[in-house]
């Protein structure tokens, strides 16, 4: 169990009536899970406190309405628009990140109520030179939304080639589709020709527009739905620890001589105190989760250490997950550059390490917020299955050349945090934390608080000598 302790009399294999090497390791799994977890859920369903900001104890908030999309805050000297939180793939970067408008996060629909909107970007793409009216007719191609902070649509032609069009606001900095861009010019600079790690190719870029073009990749399916349909990924997790290598490989140094800016932390550190612009645009379940975790202070001081601890030093992609990685006849592209800066490659590693954890955790049933009916059982992607992609992964990554050196707690230490992230990133836009939220958030408690143990029960993971 990793949400919550079993209420009543412990079930019989918790009583000793079990016996074998699987219930030994059942009862293990359990004693670590209970140190973390009982007072996780216990917050969780208890009226929330204030959370704790610079100025003080419900500073910044004192007039707040909570509602589906997100909260209203009001301040004494200026109010702050309703914001919308969006519940996928927000980093949270300090240069940019966090919530998008209303406006932003509402595109994909306005692609399907609108179909002039839909004329209006086909014909940007034609006047652009991507393709032509002609072609677009004989190959049947269709224009399909696809879910993202920005709005974001498929131009797909029946054999399965296409282009991928990303739209933005027009901003610039972290998080942008003009940064997006500026990443994949660097990258064709920085990157050692080869396999090892495939990006997407720009078809074109309409400054003016703030419209990326890119090819799609053919017949390519992401990580996260073959993990999560059960299917056996094979050699997929080493493809992915050695193009992560690869994009580490380039130092500090020359990624800045590019242009590349600079990651200071990510905001996952500062949840002992966020600021008032922090405070106002948590939903009702962030500030749920953020309220139980500081309560934690061992979870507390082991993220503000790992903040403290950031070396930006390689260039990282900074968001990686399974859904940002594409396969296609055994080869992997890394996709979303939107956060391609210099930074701490254990926060990549993190990432990949905590996608193969997340895989396990969500493909069972979750059951409920306190951990009842969680059944680890019948997760499509098991326990064994995510062990054995973390270490591969793993393997290959420090087999790479000039991949940095990351011990196993530490890479462990880093996964808890993103673990966390990814918990409060999938509370964003909820009126209370659900069984995910709960799952995600006890489990990176786990790590956060006993690395060591985690690396070696969870992850599998030692730092003895990899074979070459």
């Amino acid at each position: 169990m990793i949400t919550a302790v079993p209420r009543g009399p412990a079930p019989t294999r918790w009583r000793g009536r079990c016996r074998g090497t699987a219930c030994e390791t059942e009862r293990r799994r359990t004693r670590l899970v209970r140190r973390a977890v009982p007072r996780l859920r216990g917050a969780f369903r208890s009226p929330v406190p204030p959370v704790r900001t610079p100025q003080g104890p419900g500073r910044g908030c004192p007039a707040r309405n909570v509602t589906g999309r997100g909260l209203r805050c009001s301040l004494a000297a200026a109010a702050i628009p309703a914001r919308r939180t969006h519940p996928r793939r927000t980093p949270f970067g300090f240069s940019r990140g966090g919530p998008t408008t209303m406006a932003e996060s509402d595109g994909d629909s306005a692609i399907r109520t609108a179909p002039q909107r839909a004329a209006a970007l086909l014909a940007r793409v034609i006047a652009l030179g991507v393709t032509d009216a002609a072609s677009v007719a004989r190959d049947g191609a269709r224009l399909t939304p696809h879910h993202s902070r920005h709005r974001n649509v498929r131009l797909a032609r029946r054999d399965g080639r296409g282009w991928f069009l990303k739209e933005g606001d027009g901003g610039s900095g972290f998080g942008t589709i003009a940064h997006e861009r500026s990443a994949y010019r660097a990258l064709s600079a920085l990157l050692p020709p080869g396999p090892a790690l495939g990006v997407p190719e720009v078809a074109a870029y309409d400054a003016a527009a703030d419209l990326l073009v890119l090819a799609l990749v053919p017949d390519a399916t992401d990580l996260a739905r073959i993990a999560q349909a059960g299917e056996p990924l094979g050699a997929l997790p080493a493809a992915l620890g050695t193009a992560l290598a690869t994009l580490h490989g380039v130092d500090a140094a020359a990624a800045r001589a590019q242009g590349i800016p600079v990651h200071l932390g990510t905001t996952i550190f500062q949840l002992d105190a966020p600021t008032v612009g922090q405070y106002c645009r948590f939903s009702r379940a962030q500030i749920e989760l953020v309220t139980a975790l500081q309560a934690q202070r061992g979870v507390m001081d082991a993220l503000a250490r790992l903040g403290e601890a950031w070396r930006p030093e390689r260039l990282i992609h900074f968001d990686i997950r399974l859904a940002n990685v594409l396969a296609a006849d055994g080869r992997l592209t890394l996709v979303d550059f939107e956060y391609l800066g210099v930074g701490d490659p254990r926060w990549d590693m993190a990432g990949m390490l905590a996608a193969f954890l997340e895989a396990w955790l969500v493909s069972a049933p979750l059951g409920d917020p306190d951990g009842g009916n969680w059944r680890p059982d019948e997760a499509r992607f098991s326990e064994a299955s995510a062990r054995a992609a973390i270490r591969t992964a793993w393997e290959a990554y420090r087999r790479t050349p000039g991949a940095p050196r990351i011990g196993a707690a530490e890479a462990a230490r880093f996964a808890g945090a993103r673990l966390v992230q990814g918990a409060y990133e999938h509370a964003a836009g909820l009126a209370e934390p659900d069984a995910r939220v709960a799952t995600l958030a006890a489990m990176g408690a786990e790590f956060l608080e006993d690395p060591e143990r985690a690396a070696a029960f969870r992850l599998g993971l030692s730092d003895a000598t990899v074979p070459q």
